[in-house]
């Protein structure tokens, strides 16, 4: 049995997302990060390596990405994104889903 760094990353990546109190879907078409979106009224700035920062790199919560560069335009991507913030405000024409608000996924 050998060791796969990318499915350790993905599987603690996924551990961070579930032990946050809230859980959301975003979906969006575009650029592969949601700049406009905005947690709480803190506009995301970067989506890297599970973390969710805002311009000035502070954490916003953990992420997973479910869609990347997917659907018929080849610009659609989803991220599960976990956080201790009650709201997300999704960039324009995008969507959001509040799928828990407990630690319980």
């Amino acid at each position: 049995m050998s060791f796969d760094p990318s499915e350790f990353v993905k599987k603690t990546v996924g551990t961070l997302v579930d032990k946050q109190k809230y859980h959301f879907r975003l979906e969006w078409e575009g650029s592969k990060v949601p700049r406009g979106t905005k947690i709480g009224n803190v506009e995301i700035g970067s989506t890297r390596d599970g973390i969710v920062s805002d311009k000035m790199g502070n954490k916003l919560g953990y992420y997973e990405r479910e869609v990347e560069f997917g659907g018929d335009t080849g610009k659609k991507h989803v991220i599960k994104i976990g956080t201790s913030h009650a709201d997300i405000t999704p960039l324009e024409g995008g969507k959001v889903e509040l799928i828990s608000n407990d630690r319980q996924l």
